[in-house]
């Protein structure tokens, strides 16, 4: 019920984009020039696509940090890591005076639904029901389903149960050492996992554990950690 709230605020806020965007907002131009930059041949119509997602999922992830009920626009920012760099400062965009009233306004009711959502009993029924502690990563199927269903059935975006992707990587890595003489399986220097669709990055969160538990059993932890951070 929570991922389809978030899907029909963010159908709202997308409309809502489109619409200042049109009439020349600057913060949401500014913003689409930078999408611009990093995609090649967007048009306004996929960038507000994109721009809600990222800020509608976005602040449904910061919420799973948020251990002391302090989310807000002004805060979410700092809630967001900076592995993917344009997400911080996407968040800090939403504070400046020039931001549409509107978007505010939608943005603050979907943190009101956050606020009121005992994410603590979500991330634990996770735990138990979809082997994962992470809803955020089994959550972006049901969003995606209510937000954008073309684009859903379109992209292929569909939840893969982490049991199941543990059993193709485990296999993988097991073929690697026997069918191709990699000692270390996925975790041999010059074996690449590719995934053109890779979503919630669920296929390269099993395979990072799975090398870590390589590199563990040989007694080469140590070289995991300079590696991945």
């Amino acid at each position: 019920e929570l991922a389809k709230e978030l899907g029909v605020d963010a159908r709202i806020l997308k409309h809502i984009v489109l619409e200042k965007l049109d009439l020349g907002n600057v913060v949401l131009i500014d913003t689409f020039k930078v999408f611009c930059s990093l995609i090649k041949d967007l048009n306004k119509d996929r960038f507000a696509n994109l721009y809600t997602q990222a800020i509608v999922y976005g602040l449904f992830f910061a919420a799973t940090k948020d251990t002391k009920n302090e989310l807000s626009i002004a805060t979410a920012s700092s809630f967001i890591p900076n592995i993917i760099p344009i997400l911080p400062g996407l968040f800090h965009t939403l504070t400046g005076p020039n931001l549409p009233t509107e978007i505010s306004t939608l943005l603050n009711n979907t943190i009101q639904i956050l606020s009121r959502t005992r994410l603590t009993s979500i991330i634990k029924e996770f735990s138990t029901t979809y082997w994962t502690d992470d809803p955020v990563v089994h959550f972006y199927e049901t969003f995606l389903r209510v937000f954008d269903p073309e684009t859903q059935n379109k992209r292929g975006v569909f939840y893969t149960p982490v049991p199941v992707v543990n059993y193709i990587m485990q296999s993988l890595h097991k073929i690697l050492k026997k069918e191709f003489g990699k000692n270390d399986g996925l975790a041999e220097d010059g074996v690449a996992v590719l995934d053109p669709a890779a979503g919630s990055m669920t296929f390269f969160d099993v395979a990072i554990k799975i090398c870590y538990e390589e590199y563990k059993n040989k007694g080469r932890q140590g070289i995991f950690k300079d590696l991945v951070n």
